[in-house]
């Protein structure tokens, strides 16, 4: 039998204390004990050391009736910062957030995918860029629209940007610079946990050029394999021989976030997203009745998938800016499948949007930098836990 190793429970505990503090803005030693039935001691000397670090910071105390009043203890937002890079096919965007997980910075660019050393020259001025103005140590996180086969150093499933494969050693070579990385589809959901109790149990799905997701269960990522949640194979319709986002009559035909502007600029009308979506605000009949239909099979889509696992919904991706005012017609549209619950008792919308696997990175960043650095920042101290 494997015993156990006492420094191995001390960092163990010290992810329970700084998860405790992801989750409230300020907490004591008492609520964290109490709330994971750790002793008083224990916590105190583990933020102690945190404390010691910069890692967490004392914010006062609170009010007491009587007797000692007990000190609250926060993050330490400055401690560390965190970069995430999320590439597509046209769109680089970027997340910057503190330690304490806030995000202090988002921006994108226009850069069509090409596998050449001028444009990761450019994502590598784009980073730059975006870091230009940070005063503290920080780390980058990276996703690119694929699937990370971590086995064979290869990114699969590249189809989206016009090439089949790409090792990883090959990206960290032409970046540049060391990062964490993973898949946009787990890191877009891993962004939706940070901070909340709520969606500990839920499905992400997320509207992008490639509609993906993730299935979190017990404030994790699940997983069967690099595949899963592939909703925009899901058929929705039988009557479809459209093919042009993936197989006829499915989720990805009719619900890719490039549906409605590239059948616009097939056309010869230049739309872009934000043109859509005022023309539609002004009563364009035409964008309406394409707007209709994008709803209808959106809502087909987040019935099925809430009746397979009976969770909540958390639609995130690029239409997630433009869905928030169609909240309760699209709750409308799913309630005509079924009314048994109302789906306003567990749709959502995410706050992130097509940011969402920007912030993942960086939060990957950060999950990671912990991970490597809480060893030894308890095992410099002469403490015992």
């Amino acid at each position: 039998m494997k015993k156990t190793n006492l420094a191995d429970v001390r960092v163990q505990n010290a992810h329970i204390i700084l998860h405790e503090l992801e989750l409230h803005d300020a907490t004591t030693n008492t609520d964290i004990a109490m709330a994971h039935h750790l002793s008083i001691p224990t916590v105190t000397k583990i933020i102690n050391v945190l404390n010691q670090n910069a890692l967490v910071r004392y914010l006062g105390e609170n009010q007491s009736s009587g007797g000692r009043r007990a000190k609250r203890i926060g993050l330490n937002p400055d401690y560390h910062y965190f970069v995430g890079l999320s590439i597509t096919k046209h769109i680089v965007s970027a997340a910057v957030i503190n330690f304490s997980g806030a995000i202090i910075h988002s921006d994108n660019i226009y850069c069509q995918f090409e596998d050449t050393p001028a444009y990761w020259e450019s994502i590598r001025n784009f980073a730059a860029s975006v870091t230009t103005d940070l005063k503290h140590p920080f780390s980058y996180g990276l996703t690119i629209d694929g699937i990370c086969d971590f086995d064979n150093n290869q990114i699969l499933d590249l189809q989206n940007l016009g090439i089949c494969t790409l090792p990883i050693s090959q990206i960290r070579n032409n970046l540049q610079f060391d990062f964490s990385i993973n898949n946009a589809s787990r890191l877009a959901g891993f962004a939706q946990l940070y901070g909340k109790d709520q969606f500990a149990n839920s499905v992400f799905v997320a509207l992008n050029r490639r509609i993906s997701g993730s299935l979190i269960l017990n404030n994790d990522i699940f997983s069967l394999n690099q595949f899963d949640c592939s909703f925009g194979n899901m058929v929705i319709s039988t009557g479809s021989d459209d093919t042009s986002y993936g197989s006829a009559g499915s989720v990805a035909s009719f619900c890719s976030a490039s549906r409605i502007i590239d059948t616009l600029r097939e056309e010869g009308i230049p739309d872009t997203y934000d043109e859509f979506f005022s023309s539609l605000q002004n009563g364009n009949t035409r964008y309406q009745k394409m707007w209709d239909e994008y709803l209808d099979c959106l809502a087909a889509t987040i019935h099925n998938i809430h009746a397979v696992f009976g969770l909540k919904v958390i639609v995130g991706g690029e239409m997630a800016n433009y869905l928030p005012p169609y909240y309760n017609n699209l709750c409308s549209r799913i309630d005509r499948w079924s009314s048994f619950v109302p789906a306003s008792a567990y749709l959502f919308f995410s706050e992130h949007g097509r940011y969402d696997a920007a912030v993942g990175a960086a939060l990957l960043a950060r999950k990671d930098y912990i991970i490597a650095q809480l060893p030894d920042i308890l095992q410099r101290q002469n403490e015992e836990v």
